[in-house]
């Protein structure tokens, strides 16, 4: 989350990741697009597909390479730590 280590995981790491609660957070979307490094794009669990295309456009427009990471979103309607984030399978064709 500190903008200042990213130099430093860019070093060894071939492909940086960009986690759900950061997804919006875009002073660090900004500093991840100073390196060479392609991005992983986690959604954020409680993100609209809008949300997260969002995201991903700003960092496309700066040049990036990214992948989309679709990795769950809250049910209202349980609280069972077995389906704490369900896959959101609609998401896939939506998101291409």
């Amino acid at each position: 989350m500190k903008e200042k280590f990213i130099p430093l995981i860019a070093e060894v790491e071939d492909i940086l990741q960009i986690g759900t609660r950061n997804m919006q957070n875009y002073p660090l979307l900004t500093a991840y697009t100073k390196t060479q490094k392609p991005i992983m794009l986690k959604r954020g669990f409680g993100c609209s597909l809008r949300d997260w295309l969002g995201a991903g456009e700003f960092l496309l427009m700066k040049g990036k390479r990214i992948f989309l990471c679709e990795r769950g979103v809250v049910v209202p309607h349980t609280h069972r730590s077995t389906s704490r984030f369900l896959l959101d399978i609609q998401v896939v064709p939506a998101a291409q």
